[in-house]
């Protein structure tokens, strides 16, 4: 509607604002191909536009090739990555269980001195616990030590959650019994339904 109104005439133009605010609409909806061609017509996108897109590509029905590929695309068309692009992209990586992938954009943002987050960790994480590797718990678990051993990250309970994924995909039930403990134990985190 606001793209009709806008074109019917007069001074109403809707700002990137509302755009962004459909992207994020059409991403919910796993809409790439809308998201893509709203993309396309934005005179200057931002972060926020271009990650709605890739989360719109990681939520459609497209292959892994294609989905890669396209987010690829788009990071590169934006220019530089920034936090935003690249949770996405790492979201990307945890649905297909790309776990080398997704340490390659960890390192790629640490390259452009950006710092990753629990957020982008606990994707990469994710994508091991999806991975087939037969060392893929080991790197999920050294990523969790990354993240513990470092005075920058104040970890929640969605990276408990997703190292005790690695471990109950792979019949680990000790280690994750281990790790649940220490979730019941922990003063700053309350388990929920997810946790058991």
């Amino acid at each position: 509607r606001l793209e009709v109104m806008s074109e019917m005439g007069g001074d109403f133009h809707p700002s990137l604002l509302a755009y962004n605010s459909l992207l994020n609409c059409y991403a919910n909806a796993g809409m790439a191909g809308k998201a893509e061609s709203l993309l396309e017509r934005l005179d200057d996108p931002d972060s926020f536009s271009f990650g709605s897109t890739i989360k719109a590509i990681a939520n459609s029905g497209k292959s892994q090739l294609v989905s890669i590929s396209r987010a690829e695309s788009l990071a590169n068309t934006f220019g530089t990555g920034n936090e935003i692009i690249f949770a996405h992209r790492l979201k990307l990586c945890s649905k297909w269980g790309l776990g080398n992938e997704a340490e390659q954009l960890i390192r790629q943002m640490e390259e452009q001195h950006l710092d990753p987050g629990v957020i982008h960790y606990t994707a990469a994480m994710n994508a091991w616990a999806k991975n087939s590797d037969h060392n893929a718990t080991g790197r999920a678990e050294k990523l969790f030590k990354r993240m513990e051993d470092s005075s920058s990250f104040d970890l929640d309970l969605a990276a408990y959650h997703s190292l005790m994924l690695n471990y109950s995909t792979r019949g680990q039930s000790k280690k994750a019994q281990r790790l649940l403990q220490r979730i019941l134990e922990s003063p700053n985190m309350t388990p929920n339904r997810n946790t058991f």
